[in-house]
């Protein structure tokens, strides 16, 4: 015989599937434009994605319950810059603002050495604070190619 609390249980584990469902839909949109973990620093990360019109940028340590620093914009009000042309350096950027604070996350590479480098640059009121560098063989994503569908033709 079902009673009342049985049924409840029941109508609850028979919605897991659709909750379940929709967590992994969501989770499956945002775009991961490139994360890595931040070199000399053991557990420490930074995710830029895009998600329903935002691009989202967070830093933290693996593990933590939430992020260190979390900043989230309008696709329209994000700055994207590029420089492909001639010269030695090729480098990429996609900046966030919050509050005072600019996150700039960056790809570069240099043309005569070879050597590429991935990260983001923190400022306060204009005074640099930090350059986190990715860990090399942890970048995953496409920053590059996310910046040039990005810029205006």
């Amino acid at each position: 015989m079902i009673t009342m609390q049985s049924w409840s249980v029941v109508r609850y584990l028979s919605l897991m599937p659709c909750l379940l469902f929709a967590v992994t839909v969501s989770a499956a949109s945002a775009e991961e434009i490139l994360s890595c973990e931040i070199a000399g620093d053991t557990g420490a990360y930074f995710r830029l994605t895009e998600n329903q019109g935002q691009v989202s940028y967070v830093f933290g340590k693996e593990g933590d319950a939430s992020p260190s620093t979390a900043v989230s914009m309008p696709i329209g009000k994000v700055v994207y810059r590029s420089w492909d042309n001639y010269g030695q350096y090729l480098s990429y950027l996609v900046v966030l603002h919050k509050d005072d604070h600019v996150y700039s996350v960056y790809a570069s590479y240099d043309n005569w050495s070879g050597v590429d480098a991935t990260g983001v640059t923190v400022e306060h009121k204009e005074v640099f604070l930090a350059d986190h560098r990715c860990r090399h063989m942890t970048v995953k994503g496409d920053l590059v190619a996310y910046v040039r569908k990005k810029m205006p033709k």
